[in-house]
C-alpha cells in the first residue's frame, strides 16, 4: 500500500499563512511576528504528530499483510479441503488441498457448481444437505461420494458453516480408507458368521457373570434350546449340579489369568431333559468397553463323557478310604482344640494364683502335657495337609541362630525332668542371615530334638549344625541330631519314616506319641531342596540328619523396642480390647488371663454384639471367633471394614480365633478383613505376642 511523503516545514508554514490570511485569523498589517511564529511552532508540533501517525499506521498494514499471507499459507496448506461456496453453490474459493481431491487447479475450480462434483447416486442426498445449510443456518456435515475430474469417485466428509451473505464454507476430508476398512470388516463378520453359524461345534461367549452374550446356531442343534431362550441367562442353568464347581472354577481361571485352557468334561442338559457331555477350549477377551468375556468352543464328548464318568466313579471309589481318613484327622484335630482351649487356658490361669511348690510342680507338668497334646493335633493337621497336597512353605529372611536358641530353649524343660544334657554345636562358618521358612525349619528340629529327649532315658542330646555346599544364591546346611538313647533295630530303619510308624509297638506305650513327626520332617526337608536320614545301633543311641536348602538372607535388623512390655503395661489405664467369643468357659477364662497382663476385655457374644460394641465405646483391638452363631466372625469383620457401618473405628486391628488352623482357614480370615489369625487353644504367649504387635501399629 503507498503512503504520501510528509510534508516540509517551510511548505506547511507557507500553507499556514495563506489559509490564515485568507481566513481572516490573520490580517496582514494586524498580525505580529511573534503570533505567526507561536502558530508556526504550533503547526510544526501537529507535523511531528501526523509522521508518527503515519508511521503506525504503515507497521500496522505491515503486520496486516504478513498476518493476510500467513493465513493464505495455512489455508492453502492444510491437509484438509476448504472450500467458499455461493447461495446458489458456486465454489467461489478454494485450497490447494480440494482442488488436489477433485484433481483440478485451483483457478479451475472457481465458479464452477459444486453440485457437479457429486456423485449421481447422491444428489438427492448433497441437495438436502445444502438446503438444510442455507435454511438452518447452522453448521452441517455429511458423508458423500465425491467424483474427480477424471471420473473415478472416492468418499468424503463434509461439513459446512454459514457465513455472511448467504455464503458457507465447506470442509472436505478425504475417508475411503475408512470406508473400505469398514466395508472389509463387514465382509470379514459376514464371512465368519457363516463359518460360525455352520460349525459342528457350539461357540460361545459369557460375560463375566457367567451369562451368554453370543451363541452359534449348532446350539439348537444340539440342545434343543432356541437361542433367543438363552441369552442372558447364566450358563450355571444348563450345567450338571455336579460339574457346577469345576465349570466356575474354569471360567473364573480363564477370565483372571487370560490364559487359554480346555475345560474338564462337563454335561449340559439338552430341552428333553438328557444330559450331553461336552468339553471346551476358552479363552479370555476385552471388548470395546473394556469388559472381559468368556469365549469358547464346546465339542460334544457324550460316549466319552459316560466312559469318563464310569473311570471317574472308580476312582473316586479308590481314593475314598485315605481321603475319610485325612478329613477324619482334620475334623478330630478341630473338634479337639475347643475342649483343649478351655484345659490350658485354666492351667494358665491357674498359676497366676498363690501355689505350693508341688502345686506349681503339677500346673506345669500338666500344661506340658496339654502342650504337648497341641503338637500332636498339628502334627495331625500337617499330615492331612500333605496328603492333600497342600502344604506350601514361606519365605522371608531370618536368624538361623535365634530360631535354633528358641527351639532348644522349648525343649529345656523336658530335658531337666527327664536328666538329660541339651547341647548345641553350630559350626563357625554357618551363616545366620537366611531366606526361607524358619518356622518349617524349626518344626524339624523340635520334631527329631524332641524324640531324642523321649527315647534317651540318660545322658546327652546334641544338635549340631554345619554347612555342607555354598553357591551364589544359597546354603546347604545339615542338622544332626545325636542322643545316647535306645536306639533302633536295623530291621526297623527303613520304615520309620512312615506315618503312623515307630520302631516297635512297645513305643508307644513307653514313650508316647504319635508316630507323625519323622514323616512331616521328612516331607518337609524334601520341600525344601533336602533329605533326611537315620544311623542307629539299638542300645546305644541315634542320629537323625537331615539337610535343607536355604537362600542367602539380607542383614537381619534388630527390632524396635516395643512400647508395650510382655506382660506389663506401661500405661496405668488398662487396654480395653473386645473378645469375641460364643464359648462360655473361653468368655471366663481369656478375660482373666488378660486382665493379669493389663487388659480389659469386654464379651461380645456374637457378631452382632460386636457391631453394637464397637459402635457404643472406644476399643483398642477386636479377638474375634471365627465361628459364632447368628453373625459368624468374618461376616462382622466385612461390616467393621464398612465405611458406612456405625462402628467408631474401621480399622480397628481385628485378630481371628480360629479351630481351623489349615493355611486356606488364614488365608479366608485375611480376605474377610481380618489383620491376623491365632488358632485354638490359645497359649498366653502368643496371644500376648500378637497383641504387643498390633497395639505397637503392626501390619501384616
Amino acid at each position: 500500500m503507498k503512503t504520501k511523503p510528509p510534508v516540509s516545514p517551510r511548505d506547511l508554514r507557507q500553507r499556514a499563512e495563506k489559509m490564515l490570511r485568507e481566513s481572516g485569523s490573520l490580517p496582514p498589517e494586524a498580525s505580529s511576528p511573534e503570533e505567526i511564529q507561536l502558530l508556526l511552532h504550533e503547526l510544526r508540533v501537529h507535523q511531528i504528530q501526523l509522521e508518527m501517525q503515519n508511521e503506525e499506521l504503515r507497521h500496522a498494514h505491515t503486520d496486516l499483510d504478513a498476518s493476510q499471507a500467513r493465513y493464505f499459507d495455512l489455508y492453502d496448506l492444510a491437509p484438509v479441503g476448504y472450500l467458499t461456496l455461493s447461495k446458489t453453490g458456486l465454489i467461489q474459493e478454494a485450497n490447494f488441498a480440494a482442488a488436489t481431491m477433485f484433481g483440478l487447479s485451483r483457478e479451475q475450480l472457481i465458479h464452477l457448481p459444486i453440485r457437479q462434483f457429486i456423485c449421481k447416486d447422491d444428489q438427492d442426498l448433497f441437495y438436502l444437505f445444502h438446503q438444510q445449510v442455507i435454511r438452518s443456518n447452522e453448521p452441517q456435515k455429511s458423508e458423500l461420494r465425491l467424483q474427480r475430474a477424471d471420473g473415478s469417485f472416492f468418499w468424503a466428509h463434509i461439513g459446512a458453516t454459514p457465513a455472511t451473505g448467504g455464503e458457507y464454507w465447506m470442509t472436505l476430508s478425504d475417508i475411503s480408507e475408512r470406508i473400505h476398512a469398514e466395508e472389509v470388516l463387514r465382509m470379514s463378520r459376514e464371512k465368519y458368521k457363516a463359518i460360525v453359524d455352520n460349525s459342528f461345534d457350539v461357540i460361545f461367549a459369557l460375560t463375566a457373570k457367567g451369562e451368554f452374550q453370543f451363541l452359534s446356531r449348532a446350539w439348537e442343534r444340539h440342545f434343543g434350546y432356541a437361542i433367543g431362550e438363552v441369552l442372558g441367562k447364566s450358563s450355571r442353568h444348563f450345567i450338571h449340579p455336579d460339574d457346577l464347581d469345576p465349570w466356575t472354577v474354569y471360567l473364573q481361571g480363564i477370565l483372571l489369568s487370560g490364559v487359554s485352557m480346555t475345560s474338564p468334561p462337563f454335561r449340559v442338559k439338552h430341552s428333553d431333559g438328557s444330559w450331553r457331555g461336552f468339553i471346551a477350549n476358552g479363552a479370555r477377551y476385552t471388548n470395546t468397553d473394556n469388559e472381559r468375556l468368556f469365549i469358547g468352543v464346546a465339542h460334544d464328548m457324550t460316549v466319552q463323557r459316560e466312559a469318563e464318568q464310569k473311570l471317574f466313579e472308580a476312582k473316586a471309589a479308590a481314593e475314598t478310604a485315605n481321603s475319610a481318613k485325612s478329613r477324619f484327622l482334620s475334623t478330630m484335630s478341630h473338634e479337639i482344640r475347643t475342649p483343649m482351649n478351655g484345659v490350658i487356658g485354666m492351667l494358665q490361669l491357674l498359676q497366676y494364683t498363690e501355689l505350693t511348690p508341688e502345686q506349681q510342680e503339677y500346673i506345669e507338668s500338666a500344661e506340658n502335657a496339654g502342650l504337648e497334646l497341641v503338637h500332636i493335633l498339628n502334627d495331625i493337621l500337617d499330615i492331612a495337609k500333605i496328603e492333600a497336597g497342600k502344604i506350601e512353605l514361606e519365605r522371608y529372611d531370618f536368624d538361623l541362630r535365634q530360631v535354633i536358641a528358641e527351639t532348644i530353649n522349648h525343649q529345656a524343660l523336658l530335658a531337666r525332668e527327664k536328666g538329660v544334657e541339651l547341647a548345641v554345636s553350630i559350626n563357625g562358618d554357618v551363616p545366620s542371615a537366611l531366606k526361607g521358612d524358619p518356622l518349617r525349619v524349626r518344626q524339624i528340629i523340635r520334631n527329631l530334638v524332641h524324640n531324642a529327649i523321649k527315647f534317651t532315658p540318660k545322658g546327652t542330646v546334641t544338635l549340631h549344625v554345619r554347612k555342607n555346599d555354598e553357591n551364589e544364591q544359597s546354603y546347604t546346611l545339615r542338622f544332626l541330631v545325636q542322643d545316647s538313647g535306645i536306639g533302633i533295630a536295623a530291621e526297623k530303619l527303613a520304615h520309620i519314616f512312615e506315618p503312623f510308624t515307630q520302631a516297635d509297638g512297645s513305643t508307644t506305650r513307653t514313650y508316647g506319641g504319635s508316630g507323625l513327626g519323622l514323616t512331616i520332617s521328612k516331607r518337609l526337608a524334601e520341600l525344601m531342596g533336602g533329605s533326611i536320614g537315620v544311623e542307629s545301633v539299638e542300645g546305644k543311641g541315634s542320629t537323625f540328619w537331615f539337610t535343607v536348602v536355604l537362600e542367602k538372607g539380607d542383614i537381619i535388623p534388630v527390632a524396635p523396642e516395643l512400647t508395650i512390655e510382655r506382660g506389663v503395661m506401661k500405661s496405668s489405664t488398662p487396654i480395653r480390647i473386645l473378645l469375641a467369643e460364643d464359648d462360655p468357659k473361653a468368655q471366663l477364662i481369656v478375660p482373666k488371663l488378660l486382665k493379669n497382663h493389663g487388659y480389659q476385655a469386654d464379651v461380645a457374644v456374637d457378631g452382632n454384639a460386636v457391631l453394637q460394641a464397637l459402635a457404643a465405646e472406644d476399643y483398642a483391638l477386636v479377638l474375634m471367633d471365627c465361628m459364632m452363631p447368628g453373625m459368624s466372625g468374618y461376616e462382622a469383620t466385612a461390616v467393621i471394614r464398612d465405611p458406612d457401618s456405625a462402628v467408631r473405628r474401621h480399622d480397628i486391628p481385628v485378630i481371628a480365633l480360629t479351630g481351623n488352623a489349615m493355611k486356606q482357614d488364614i488365608e479366608h480370615c485375611l480376605a474377610a478383613g481380618m489383620d491376623d489369625h491365632l488358632p485354638k487353644p490359645l497359649i498366653i504367649d502368643d496371644l500376648l505376642a500378637k497383641l504387643e504387635k498390633w497395639l505397637a501399629g503392626g501390619s501384616r
